[in-house]
């Protein structure tokens, strides 16, 4: 067979076959790497090699995880002293501010405002997480969501407040179906503010019943932080069933969520810390 050379035009083909080839070649890379970014590992995780058994070595800053003050603990009302604690004094008013997807967790940031006094400390409502199912188990039994009211101080003293939440009538303190879904990020570094128009009664998250458990432990989750007083209301408020399913789907959707959807820490071991139960604390409204 006689060689014939190249023409141009074969010439020009191959070459833009090469860069189309390139070209190609590099979108695919890109896309691979948006995807692998938008399905990046959560910081941590409630199963697996992320799970909270690992938390500590996960990062330094979370060696706390491993303390031994930690929270949620189990908490039983038989063994445990009623007595007649301070009561707290609660300023709230309206409550706005923006649901924050964090890729680990989903809460609802505070505009400072609502204000909850300990004696002679005021400590301004920081956030609501949320949990599902609840983390803080009483007599063995857990409630489908719980959510906890973190308060703080100027110098760093941290009250939160343990609200369980369960199956009921549709809720004032929040929108129903659509109107509560539009209001929840659903990406990892998604801040959504509350629209101009919306804000929720925050004393109506609470029970009527504020008798609580008290005691000392930790964040639930990283970085851990101890020193934390928590306050858990055995009485659960109602949510109507779409408006705790809307929350539980959001939760469940987190890529940090376990294998069934779970968004909770299990709870602690207790190594000898002080329970109480506050036996008369005064009724509000919600």
């Amino acid at each position: 067979m006689t060689d014939r050379p190249f023409s141009p035009v074969l010439v020009s083909r191959l070459r833009l076959g090469a860069l189309v080839g390139c070209l190609a070649l590099g979108a695919s890379i890109l896309l691979s790497a948006t995807a692998t970014a938008q399905t990046a590992v959560p910081p941590y995780a409630y199963d697996g090699a992320r799970g909270p058994a690992k938390w500590s070595a996960l990062d330094p800053a979370w060696r706390a995880c491993a303390g031994r003050a930690q929270s949620p603990i189990a908490l039983q009302r038989e063994g445990t002293p009623a007595l007649d604690l301070p009561d707290f004094v609660f300023d709230y008013g309206r409550l706005r501010g923006q649901f924050v997807h964090d890729g680990a967790a989903l809460r609802f940031d505070a505009e400072p405002g609502n204000v909850m006094y300990s004696g002679n400390d005021a400590l301004d409502l920081a956030a609501v997480h949320l949990r599902a199912p609840s983390e803080h188990v009483i007599d063995g039994r857990a409630m489908p969501l719980e959510l906890q009211f973190e308060h703080r101080a100027p110098d760093g003293k941290t009250i939160i407040i343990a609200v369980f939440a369960q199956q009921g009538a549709d809720s004032r303190a929040l929108p129903v179906g659509d109107a509560l879904r539009a209001l929840l990020p659903t990406k990892k570094g998604e801040r959504k503010p509350l629209p101009a128009t919306v804000s929720f009664d925050a004393e109506a998250f609470y029970p009527q019943d504020r008798r609580s458990f008290r005691y000392d432990g930790s964040l639930t989750a990283p970085p851990c932080t101890e020193g934390a007083s928590w306050v858990v209301m055995p009485d659960a408020i109602k949510l109507g069933a779409e408006q705790i399913d809307v929350l539980l789907d959001a939760l469940a959707a987190l890529p940090s969520a376990a294998a069934d959807g779970a968004i909770k820490r299990g709870a602690q071991p207790a190594n000898g810390r002080t329970v109480r139960f506050d036996s008369r604390a005064g009724r509000g409204e919600g």
